[in-house]
């Protein structure tokens, strides 16, 4: 955790006050790391992008998608690309129909898209 004394940009701020959020999120999907949780992408103060290894018998590694307003995760997903796996999440939340998951499946989709991101 970052302490108040500390001169950090206000994306970082935010990532670190995120990481307890997705913790508990994960806990309360009874996933379980093993010890890593790592953060792979920010886009604050609106989406961030975790992998978190897991025990091989829960399923190998979970990437996490996380924003203001959603949390999400893909099981066992060995994938590596970023892009790919921000496509995963758009997805998948585009299939859901709450108002929610739509608009961030929407913006996820733009994300993925836009090559400068990348």
């Amino acid at each position: 955790m970052l302490t108040q004394n500390e001169n950090v940009p206000p994306g970082e701020v935010w990532a670190d006050e995120q990481f307890s959020k997705v913790l508990n999120y994960l806990t309360g999907e009874r996933i379980y790391t093993n010890g890593s949780l790592r953060l792979v992408w920010l886009g604050a103060p609106y989406v961030a992008l975790y992998n978190a290894l897991v025990y091989e018998k829960d399923g190998g590694p979970v990437w996490v998608m996380h924003t203001e307003e959603k949390t999400g995760i893909l099981k066992g997903s060995h994938r590596n690309d970023k892009r790919e796996i921000f496509a995963a999440f758009s997805h998948l939340w585009l299939r859901q129909e709450d108002p929610v998951s739509q608009k961030w499946g929407g913006i996820l989709r733009s994300m993925a898209g836009d090559p400068e991101l990348w």
